[in-house]
């Protein structure tokens, strides 16, 4: 059977309306990834953020977000949050954050996303804590 111009148009028309039906699965429609932070110390802290490509070879190609969040302290003893939902896509990363008033505070995550791929997207927690009033805070993801 040729295929006709006509035929060819309906082909294009059926897979730009699967594209618009929302079909997750194409290549260039990939999950996001939603940050959500959060802070259980009883004190105030602004963390910097950082989140690179895993694998780059250069860290200005490599830096997908470089942001830094204020986190108030908790209220009621329920932790205060931050959250930013779809903030990139979701893909293997490199998760590095520190605390800019305590700069020794700080660790490093590698992030996997779900191999699933169902759902709304995938979410990164990254939390404050402090085990006693004489401890250091330390941050857990």
């Amino acid at each position: 059977m040729a295929l006709t111009r006509r035929s060819i148009l309906a082909l294009g028309g059926s897979v730009g309306l699967s594209t618009l039906a929302g079909c997750a699965n194409l290549p260039f429609v990939g999950p996001r990834l939603t940050l959500t932070l959060l802070n259980f110390d009883a004190a105030p802290h602004r963390l910097d953020l950082e989140l690179l490509r895993a694998g780059g070879s250069e860290r200005s190609e490599s830096v997908v977000l470089h942001e830094e969040y204020q986190l108030p302290p908790p209220d009621d003893g329920a932790a205060s949050a931050v959250r930013r939902v779809d903030a990139v896509e979701s893909r293997k990363l490199v998760v590095r954050a520190h605390l800019n008033d305590d700069r020794s505070v700080r660790a490093d995550y590698l992030f996997y996303p779900d191999c699933a791929g169902e759902g709304p997207g995938d979410e990164l927690l990254v939390e404050i804590r402090r085990e006693g009033a004489d401890e250091e805070p330390y941050i857990a993801f």
